[in-house]
């Protein structure tokens, strides 16, 4: 994911929004895998350092199936079942309410990491910032085939970290499904052609 460049970031001028209790937000993660983990690996827009981190979550099912699979996959509309087998969607309800900071000019999905490390340049300090101001996140949206939702939670350490009640869980074709996304089946293996060496240099 990829701030846009005209993206002024700057706390005091940041609205600020809540996560409210009891809302639904959704998270693909992978099989049996806790729904909630928090990354410090930069590899996303705000991720805060050990020991700290951040845990994305979005507002649809649509949303995290996008995540998951990235936007190439998402804007094609297909994905192997294989990949769709790998994961599945949680229902996340936070026991409190949450206040973060909201970043309205938007994110976009990309698939270059060397552009995500270079936008979160200014996303993860910007993190650090809201974090070190008492607010326990940011919200922000994305843009790639649909716009979506999504907030960056933040671990404080002890009582302070966000907490869920898991709900419904989705499978991930199910989650594809729901999504628009073709699950494409596997190719029968009678109808495989196996070639030679000689065949396929002819």
């Amino acid at each position: 994911m990829a701030v846009n460049p005209r993206l002024v970031i700057d706390v005091e001028k940041a609205p600020r929004v809540e996560l409210t209790a009891g809302r639904a937000v959704y998270r693909a993660h992978g099989i049996g895998n806790d729904p909630i983990s928090f990354t410090s690996s930069g590899n996303h827009p705000f991720d805060l350092p050990t020991p700290n981190g951040t845990t994305y979550l979005n507002d649809t099912v649509t949303g995290a199936v996008y995540e998951k699979i990235g936007s190439v996959l998402a804007g094609l509309g297909i994905v192997s079942r294989t990949l769709a087998a790998s994961f599945e969607v949680s229902t996340l309800r936070p026991v409190e309410t949450w206040l973060v900071a909201a970043v309205t000019s938007g994110i976009e999905h990309q698939t270059r990491p060397e552009r995500e490390r270079d936008e979160g340049q200014r996303t993860r300090p910007f993190a650090r910032r809201v974090r070190a101001a008492g607010l326990h996140g940011v919200r922000y949206l994305t843009f790639d085939q649909r716009q979506n939702g999504m907030w960056a939670l933040f671990r404080h350490g002890g009582p302070r970290d966000p907490r869920f009640t898991t709900g419904r869980v989705k499978t991930g074709p199910g989650a594809c499904e729901a999504a628009g996304i073709t699950v494409l089946k596997p190719a029968p293996f009678d109808r495989l052609t196996v070639l030679t060496p000689d065949q396929y240099r002819s």
